[in-house]
């Protein structure tokens, strides 16, 4: 047997029964967790924490610019309230180490779900490589922004696109709804070219 089957068969749960995602997603974590300077480091978590402490307190999303000098009462929709909310509370009852706790919770839990899809159709040691140059290519972005909520549940939903196409999916069709009634409901946030063009036809 030569290295490389040896290699690409390996697996995908240890002899201590330890799932190989589960593995990588710990990684993550402690990587985010032991670099939560660099997720804090820039202005834009004070924004989103003003605006989420406002939505709590008015019970409303605001409909125009409350915060700007220049700009006061200009129209505003804010498309991420709801992360802005979670960051507003996340900070008032846990501080710094809250965000960054849940930012490492976030981009772990999409590596994870990302490298159990990987596992459906690739080999484990080709699958870690696809997952593991994710995680890399993302590095930059892995800060305490509305974003970062949002990346499980985007690579939950592409993945099941990706199932949902495969041949004799009984899925498709119920994906390809929900995929159109997403964006009935909210064209602004789901205005870009998405999946179900290729899947649905």
């Amino acid at each position: 047997m030569t290295m490389a089957i040896v290699a690409i068969s390996c697996p995908v749960r240890s002899r201590f029964g330890v799932s190989l995602p589960l593995l990588l997603g710990v990684l993550v974590y402690t990587k985010v967790i032991l670099s939560g300077g660099v997720v804090i480091h820039d202005t834009d978590p004070y924004w989103h924490i003003a605006i989420g402490r406002w939505i709590i307190a008015h019970h409303a999303v605001p409909l125009h610019d409350v915060f700007s000098f220049s700009m006061a009462e200009a129209p505003w929709d804010p498309p991420e309230w709801l992360s802005e909310i979670v960051m507003a509370w996340l900070f008032d009852t846990f501080g710094w180490p809250g965000l960054v706790v849940a930012t490492g919770l976030s981009i772990a839990a999409a590596v994870m779900m990302l490298l159990r899809a990987l596992l459906r159709t690739l080999p484990p040691v080709i699958a870690t490589i696809g997952a593991v140059l994710a995680w890399g290519t993302s590095l930059s972005f892995i800060v305490a922004r509305p974003h970062i909520f949002a990346l499980p549940i985007l690579v939950a939903w592409a993945a099941g696109l990706v199932l949902c196409a495969e041949p004799g999916s009984r899925a498709l069709a119920a994906a390809c709804t929900a995929d159109d009634a997403l964006g009935q409901r909210a064209p602004k946030l789901y205005s870009w070219p998405r999946p179900r063009r290729a899947l649905c036809g």
